[in-house]
């Protein structure tokens, strides 16, 4: 529910309609309505509110292919690395490629920051939820991301979750490298050196430390 920004259920809702039998499993979360004259009847609860709950679940239906991918629990492996993954590769190539997991290994390690481990666990991952994604694409409708990024930026030795999520929301590429194309480099120290930090200054890029640029990106704390 998180990872895939549905509003108007909370963690206490959830626990209490899993205690109930009503929420089990992702595929639950999408017949809910079948609960609704059990639902209504609940202390708390009423036409109004069980509306509110399937407004939620219906106005994310129209969701970027990584967020959708990215919201299935695969341990590890979110929303910015099946990003990577999907400008490569459609879903159902995914679907599919899992099908020769030593093949698509190699395809997998030959991208940028996929190592084995990780590799291993995106295949397997798919594969084991395979019938759980087949059920979400006639859930849902899938776009792909086509977004053109105002910045951006790297970070280096120092991470910051929820301003990463702050900057995607505002248009803002975190890469997982410094490269060419990257406009500001984000380290937790500018009087630092490194390799990273000597890069972006011979190439005339911005070095910030992590609060210069939360006021930058006008990002409250």
């Amino acid at each position: 529910v998180n990872k895939m920004r549905i509003e108007n259920i909370s963690i206490n809702t959830i626990e209490r309609f899993y205690q109930l039998g009503f929420l089990r499993s992702i595929e639950d979360l999408y017949r809910l309505e079948n609960h609704k004259n059990e639902i209504v009847q609940l202390d708390g609860f009423g036409s109004k509110s069980f509306q509110k709950i399937i407004d939620g679940i219906n106005n994310r239906r129209d969701v970027y292919d990584y967020e959708l991918m990215g919201s299935i629990g695969i341990q590890d492996i979110g929303e910015r690395m099946f990003k990577k993954i999907l400008s490569v590769y459609s879903i159902n190539d995914l679907k599919s490629k899992c099908e020769e997991p030593g093949k698509f290994m190699k395809e997998l390690i030959n991208l940028e920051g996929i190592k084995d481990k990780t590799a291993d666990k995106i295949i397997r991952g798919i594969y084991i939820n395979t019938s759980l994604i087949n059920f979400l694409l006639k859930e849902v409708k899938v776009k792909k991301n086509t977004r053109v990024y105002d910045k951006k930026v790297c970070f280096s030795k120092i991470r910051d979750k929820e301003f990463e999520k702050f900057l995607d929301e505002n248009n803002v590429l975190v890469m997982d490298s410094f490269k060419k194309e990257t406009d500001i480099l984000i380290v937790p120290d500018v009087n630092e050196s490194s390799s990273k930090i000597d890069k972006a200054k011979k190439q005339g890029k911005p070095v910030i430390d992590l609060k210069t640029a939360h006021e930058y990106f006008g990002y409250n704390v």
